[in-house]
C-alpha cells in the first residue's frame, strides 16, 4: 500500500473522475436519445434517475474504492468477501471490451478533427465518413486512439492521468460553453430550445421514454465498471462522499445538458431536426459538417472546436477505461506500471481490430457490455450494499442503502430484463449475414 500511487490534489481526481463519466454518451448519445423520446420529458426523467439511483450508486463505488485503495478484483474480495472477487474480475473485462470499441469512435473523432484542422471540412462528408468509419483508416483512427491512451497510463496517476485532466477539462469546459452561446445566436435557436426544453407531459408516461433516460442516466456515468473505484482507490483525503459524487454527478449531467444546449440550435439551424433521431452518428459525422461548410471559413474553425470537444471527451473516457485493466495487472499481479499498460494496451488493442475492420460489431459490443454489462455490474453493487453488507453499515449512508434496496435494485433489474430481450435484436442482422 505505502508504494501505490496517488493524486497530486483533490481537484485532480475530481477532474478525473469526471472526466471519466464525461464521454461521447454526453455529447453524442443524450441528444439523440432525447430527441427520439420527447425532448425536455426524456430530460426530466434522466435528471430524476441520476439522483434517486446514479448519485447513490456513485457514493458507493467512492466509498469502496477509498475504503479499500485497491481496484475492483481485489476491492470487492475486501468488502464483499472472497466471492465477491469474481465481480472485479467482470467488470475488470468489461471495461477493457467497452474501450476496445469505444476507441474506434475515438478514432473517428481524431481523423474528423485532424482533416479539418490541416484540410478543411470535406466536400462529401457522407463519403469522408465512410471512409473513416471502418476499413484501413478506421484501423487507423484506433491505433492512434489506444496509442494516445497508451501514453498517458503509462506516465502514471500523477504525471499522466491528472495532468491530462487538469489540462483537458477546463478546456472542455470553456470549449462547450464558448459553443453554446454561439448557436444561441443561430436562426432557429429557438426552435431547437423549445424541441428541447419543452416538456410534454404526454411523453413522461410512455414506457420508452422511461426507460430510454434511466438507462442513459446510468450509462452516462460509466457506472458499473470498476473506473471510479479504481480512481478512488488513489485518493487518500477524507472529504464527505456525497459531496464529491455530488460534484461529479453534477458536471457530468451539465456537459450533456449544454451539449444539447448546442446541438439542438445547430439541428435547426440546419433545418436537421427531423434527422437528428433517425442516426446519432449521421448527424454529428454527416449533417453537421455539410451545415459548417454552407459558413465558410468560419465553418471550418467552428467544426474543429466542435471535433476537439468530442475528442477531448473521448479520450479522457478512454484513460479511465484503460486504467481499470492496468491497475488490475499492478495490484493483482504486482506488475510494474509500463509492463501493466503494454498488456493490456495489447490485448485490447486487437480485441478492437474487429470494430474496426466491421463497425456492425460496435452495436453488438455495446449492446452486450455497453448496456448489459454495466447494468449487471450496477445491480450487483445495489445488491451488495443496498442488503445489508455488514462490513459497509457502518460508513454507506442509510439513504445510499435504503434508496439502492428499494428504488435502485428494482429499477437495474428492470432495465437489464430489457437489456436482454433486446439483445438478440442487435445480434441477429450479424449473424444472418
Amino acid at each position: 500500500m505505502s508504494s501505490r500511487e496517488h493524486w497530486a490534489s483533490r481537484a485532480g481526481f475530481l477532474l478525473a473522475a469526471i472526466g471519466s463519466a464525461v464521454g461521447l454518451g454526453n455529447l453524442w448519445g443524450f441528444p439523440y436519445k432525447a430527441s427520439a423520446n420527447g425532448g425536455a420529458a426524456f430530460v426530466l426523467v434522466y435528471l430524476a434517475v441520476i439522483a434517486l439511483v446514479c448519485l447513490p450508486l456513485l457514493v458507493v463505488e467512492l466509498l469502496i474504492g477509498r475504503r479499500t485503495g485497491e481496484s475492483p478484483v481485489l476491492a470487492l474480495a475486501m468488502v464483499g468477501g472472497p466471492r465477491w472477487r469474481w465481480l472485479g474480475y467482470a467488470m475488470t473485462l468489461n471495461a477493457a471490451v467497452i474501450l476496445a470499441f469505444y476507441s474506434v469512435v475515438a478514432g473517428w473523432t481524431l481523423l474528423s478533427a485532424g482533416r479539418t484542422l490541416l484540410l478543411g471540412l470535406p466536400a462529401d462528408p457522407a463519403a469522408f465518413f465512410s471512409s473513416i468509419s471502418q476499413g484501413p483508416l478506421a484501423i487507423v483512427g484506433h491505433l492512434l486512439a489506444m496509442l494516445f491512451t497508451a501514453g498517458v497510463i503509462a506516465l502514471g496517476v500523477r504525471g499522466g492521468i491528472e495532468r491530462l485532466s487538469l489540462w483537458c477539462m477546463p478546456l472542455l469546459f470553456v470549449l462547450l460553453v464558448a459553443m453554446a452561446i454561439w448557436a444561441s445566436t443561430l436562426s432557429g435557436a429557438g426552435e431547437g430550445y423549445r424541441f428541447y426544453l419543452q416538456p410534454d407531459l404526454q411523453e413522461l408516461l410512455r414506457w420508452p421514454t422511461l426507460t430510454s433516460a434511466a438507462g442513459h442516466a446510468f450509462f452516462s456515468l460509466s457506472l458499473g465498471l470498476g473506473a471510479i473505484i479504481t480512481y478512488a482507490s488513489y485518493t487518500q483525503g477524507q472529504e464527505g462522499l456525497g459531496c464529491q459524487a455530488g460534484m461529479i454527478a453534477a458536471a457530468d449531467t451539465a456537459v450533456a445538458l449544454v451539449g444539447g444546449l448546442i446541438t439542438f440550435p445547430l439541428v435547426a439551424h440546419f433545418n436537421l431536426l427531423g434527422s437528428l433521431s433517425e442516426s446519432t452518428v449521421g448527424t454529428l459525422f454527416v449533417a453537421i459538417p455539410t451545415g459548417m461548410a454552407s459558413l465558410g471559413g468560419l465553418g471550418r474553425w467552428l467544426a474543429v472546436a466542435f471535433y476537439g470537444v468530442l475528442v477531448l471527451a473521448a479520450l479522457t473516457s478512454a484513460v479511465s477505461l484503460l486504467e481499470v485493466s492496468t491497475a488490475a495487472f499492478i495490484d493483482r499481479l504486482g506488475w510494474s506500471r509500463r509492463r501493466a499498460t503494454t498488456l493490456a494496451v495489447a490485448a485490447i488493442t486487437l480485441l478492437g481490430l474487429l470494430p474496426a475492420s466491421d463497425s456492425r460489431w460496435i452495436d453488438v459490443l455495446y449492446t452486450v457490455f455497453g448496456e448489459t454489462g454495466l447494468l449487471f455490474g450496477g445491480l450487483m453493487l445495489a445488491l451488495l450494499v443496498g442488503w445489508g453488507q455488514p462490513r459497509l453499515e457502518g460508513e454507506a449512508p442509510l439513504v445510499v442503502r435504503r434508496l439502492l434496496r428499494w428504488l435502485g435494485t428494482p429499477v437495474l433489474l428492470v432495465l437489464l430484463v430489457q437489456s436482454l430481450l433486446h439483445l438478440p435484436q442487435v445480434v441477429a442482422p450479424l449473424l444472418q449475414s
